[in-house]
Order: C-alpha cells, then sequence, then structure tokens
C-alpha cells in the first residue's frame, strides 16, 4: 500500500538513521517490525490499527537482544547498564547463568577506555557500602552458610575486594516495581521454576555473588537463583559482593 514505511524506514524513524543500540541492532539483523504490540509468548501481534497479525513474540525479542548483546558490545555498539540488568535477567531467566556482556570484560575494549574520573571512581566506591549485612534471615528466607562458585571471582577479576561479610542486596537494584513485575510475569524453564518452588517451600537461600564496576552491579554467581527469586517476588536477597577494582585505562 503507497504511504506505507518499510521495517527499515520504521527503525530509522524510531531509533534514528545512525542509531547503535542493542534493540535497533537486533530488529535491522533479523529484519523484524519494531512498532508492534507483541504477545508475551504467542506468535502474534497487533499493528498500529489494531489488527491482529502473526508476529515473533515479545519473549523471543528479549531473548534476541539478551544473546546478540557480547557480539554488539565486541563490535563496538552502544549499550547502557540498562542493557546488561535486562540481558543478565532475561538469560537467568531462560536458564543460563547471569553474568555481564563478555566484552566488557575479555575484548579489551573496557581496556582502552579513558580513566575514570575521581568522582566517578568514588561513587563506584560506595556501591555497595550501604547494603546492611545479611542476619539470619533476609526477607523471610533462612541464609545458608554455603556460597556456591566463589572461585569464580579470583577467576573474573585481576584486582578485586571483596566487602566483608554477607550483604542484602535490595531488588531494586535491577529495576523499579514495574520493570520487575513484568519479569516476575514471564514463564521459567523447568529447571529455574522447580529452584523457585523449592525456595518457595523451604523458605531458605544460598547467597549469591553480586560484583560491581563502573557499570554498577551486575550478577556473577546465581543466574538460576536470581529468576527464582526475581519469580517467588523477593524484595531482597543475600550475597557476596566483590568490587572489581581492575584500572580502567590501562
Amino acid at each position: 500500500m503507497a504511504g506505507l514505511l518499510s521495517d527499515e524506514e520504521l527503525i530509522d524513524k524510531l531509533y534514528g538513521p545512525d542509531a547503535d543500540t542493542v534493540e535497533a541492532d537486533v530488529y535491522r539483523r533479523f529484519g523484524l517490525t519494531p512498532n508492534l504490540k507483541r504477545g508475551t509468548v504467542l506468535p502474534i501481534a497487533r499493528d498500529e490499527q489494531g489488527n491482529l497479525t502473526p508476529a515473533v513474540p515479545q519473549s523471543v525479542i528479549d531473548f534476541l537482544k539478551a544473546v546478540s548483546l557480547p557480539g554488539h558490545v565486541v563490535r563496538g555498539g552502544q549499550y547502557t547498564p540498562q542493557d546488561v540488568r535486562e540481558m543478565a535477567a532475561n538469560v537467568g531467566l531462560l536458564g543460563s547463568v547471569a553474568t555481564k556482556p563478555a566484552g566488557a570484560l575479555t575484548s579489551g575494549l573496557a581496556r582502552n577506555a579513558a580513566e575514570l574520573p575521581m568522582d566517578e571512581a568514588s561513587r563506584i566506591a560506595r556501591v555497595g557500602d550501604g547494603w546492611a549485612r545479611a542476619g539470619a534471615e533476609v526477607d523471610g528466607r533462612i541464609v545458608r552458610k554455603d556460597v556456591p562458585n566463589m572461585g569464580s571471582i579470583s577467576a573474573s577479576f585481576e584486582k578485586y575486594e571483596v566487602l566483608p561479610g554477607v550483604r542484602e542486596v535490595p531488588m531494586s537494584v535491577w529495576g523499579d516495581a514495574e520493570h520487575l513485575a513484568a519479569l516476575r510475569g514471564r514463564a521459567l524453564d523447568a529447571r529455574t521454576q522447580r529452584l523457585a518452588d523449592e525456595i518457595a517451600q523451604n523458605r531458605e537461600i544460598n547467597p549469591l555473588i553480586v560484583a560491581i564496576d563502573d557499570e554498577g552491579p551486575y550478577i556473577l554467581e546465581g543466574g538460576h537463583r536470581f529468576a527464582a527469586l526475581i519469580k517467588n517476588g523477593a524484595k531482597s536477597f543475600p550475597a557476596v559482593v566483590v568490587r572489581d577494582n581492575t584500572e580502567w585505562g590501562e
């Protein structure tokens, strides 16, 4: 029909012709129409006129963004801390370990960045200081003594600082109430759903490991537990907190 924009033209209109975000990258690479109101799981959507049309569901779009982010970063594409948090949550909800984009630590891109200003470095140093020491229970769940995969800390960082004790980390770090509610509404893989049911039943949890770098906190170990806790509506969780003290700009 005359006057209708192509998918590429719609992407340019919505994101800008020079947009280099992971979302625009996914729509371009996979030839997807960007302005549809998609179903979460069902392959159906409504267009701007309100008509039903077959379409890739939103859960698949989110997954494509998550798995595309590391390569997007390595290619020099733009990304934000929110992209990282969404990738951690989406990949964790689909049963993989939630972590940060591979390019941020392994490609050398971050190390080529300019040295952080002192006020920015001070901000990073303060992140986590306000998280109180965890007690015997956190958010109504008994905190187990065993912290799985502690060896991943020394394997992941050259220079780091582990904050004393186990901390109570607020779930709000990973998004506002609306965003967390949207994550909670998504289906879990069978393994993570069983874990969510187990945690809900026995009210016990092993501490996760949360790392902090210049982009903020992220889940280093415990992606499945993190997804299970979101599903169960947790407001906070216990975690060992480690700061990445790598000297950026080397």
